[in-house]
């Protein structure tokens, strides 16, 4: 924990966060330009948020070829995250709610095929010219999708960024888990 934060964090409610997700399956979904771009954008918020992934963990996923990391038999994924000092990363698997398990069935039937084909056709995630979606690219988006959001009336923090999703599910998941040291054996 910081002793002293540099920028102000938030954690969402569940409340809140149910209001952001109605906002991007209702609102954004249907005005935005790209339905697969739009979709994958919804899709990215609900699974950052609820599974507390990082973004370099969450732009990471693959899910085609050999080496797909959604394992659909156990509804989980499998994350390469960070590990310790100096030791590499460190992979994990992370257990998919039903919410999240639903919007990845949906994006990966309909939508994940409408991007381009190329030599990164595996990733998840894929910008408009079928290249892996990275970091400073998803950030510009969500920071998009806040003011759409803000503007809709969902009351999001207006310097809000993508790892308070993350700080957001750890909140949710310890409130109605007060035994959270059990995280790893109940939900793995």
């Amino acid at each position: 924990a910081q002793n002293r934060p540099v920028k102000k964090r938030y954690a969402l409610s569940a409340a809140v966060l149910h209001y952001f997700y109605e906002f991007l399956r209702t609102d954004y979904l249907r005005k935005h330009k790209v339905p697969h771009a739009a979709a994958r954008d919804y899709f990215a918020v609900v699974l950052q948020a609820e599974t507390g992934l990082r973004v370099s963990e969450l732009l990471a996923i693959r899910s085609g070829g050999g080496s797909s990391d959604v394992d659909w038999a156990k509804g989980r994924i499998r994350v390469f995250g960070k590990g310790k000092r100096c030791s590499g990363k460190r992979i994990r698997w992370v257990p998919l709610t039903p919410m999240a398990s639903a919007v990845l069935s949906v994006f990966e039937q309909r939508f994940r095929s409408m991007f381009p084909i190329s030599d990164e056709k595996d990733y998840l995630f894929r910008d408009k010219n079928g290249k892996r979606l990275m970091p400073y690219q998803y950030a510009r988006i969500f920071r998009r999708i806040v003011r759409k959001a803000r503007d809709f009336g969902v009351a999001l923090p207006e310097d809000i960024r993508l790892h308070d999703l993350r700080r957001s599910f750890a909140t949710n998941f310890l409130e109605k888990n007060p035994m959270g040291y059990q995280i790893g054996r109940a939900h793995v």
